[in-house]
């Protein structure tokens, strides 16, 4: 706090120009990458005279040392669980980093190993990257399930993910997307960890879908998330 105080402080003094503050953050708590966020914001608004300055994550994961966890499914769900938490809140987050370094252990934060083999962290991004223009309201989140919900003129994308450290919570959360302009649509249910149901044509009269109600995705095994996995609903 005393560093950043005194610098923001000179800032304003000096009337110098401020473009971002940027931090890293390794944390296997997700309320921490928004800790962060309210813990810069109470400083800078002590200094009414201050412009907007973007604030960017330039380095965040799950943990800071090299670990086999950056290689498995938790921090795929990681990675969304945090997207999710500081979105709106951060301007740029970054990764580090894109690929693994020549390590024989195979531990590096990379989201592509040094072959280029992707991880799941990488699926996960690419996950992300489906979603739409505009973000709209998702309600019904817990403790572990939590998610984005976007749409646009052509359809809507629901992102999900089981966060759960202790790798123990499994979760059958039940998804109905409302609102939606009737008619036939294309389904798509994608996943990191489990097989994909993909490209099913339905027929949405009440401009209302649910995931329990999709006709190749409607054995209970398919619906459930196991600890530490993410889904994607992709209605086009």
């Amino acid at each position: 706090q005393y560093w950043l105080d005194r610098f923001l402080g000179l800032v304003s003094q000096n009337h110098t120009r401020l473009d971002f503050i940027s931090w890293h953050r390794y944390s296997t708590k997700i309320a921490d990458f928004n800790e962060d966020v309210n813990f810069i914001l109470k400083i800078y608004n002590q200094y009414p005279n201050l412009p907007p300055a973007e604030k960017i994550i330039t380095e965040w994961g799950s943990v800071p040392e090299r670990s086999r966890l950056h290689n498995s499914a938790f921090d795929a769900a990681h990675l969304v669980a945090a997207v999710r938490s500081f979105t709106g809140y951060v301007d740029l987050a970054t990764k580090f980093e894109v690929r693994d370094g020549p390590d024989p252990a195979d531990q590096g934060w990379g989201i592509l190993k040094h072959d280029g083999t992707p991880k799941p962290a990488y699926q996960a991004i690419k996950l992300l990257n489906l979603l739409r223009e505009n973000r709209i309201l998702l309600s019904g989140e817990g403790s572990n399930v939590t998610g984005l919900a976007s749409r646009n003129s052509s359809g809507v994308t629901v992102i999900l993910s089981n966060y759960d450290p202790a790798g123990y919570s499994i979760e059958t959360p039940p998804v109905t997307i409302k609102n939606l302009t009737p008619g036939r649509y294309r389904v798509r249910k994608l996943t990191i960890n489990a097989p994909s149901c993909a490209g099913t044509e339905m027929n949405l009269t009440s401009g209302t879908f649910q995931n329990q109600d999709y006709p190749h995705c409607n054995k209970p095994e398919q619906m459930v998330m196991p600890a530490n996995s993410v889904v994607v609903y992709d209605l086009q």
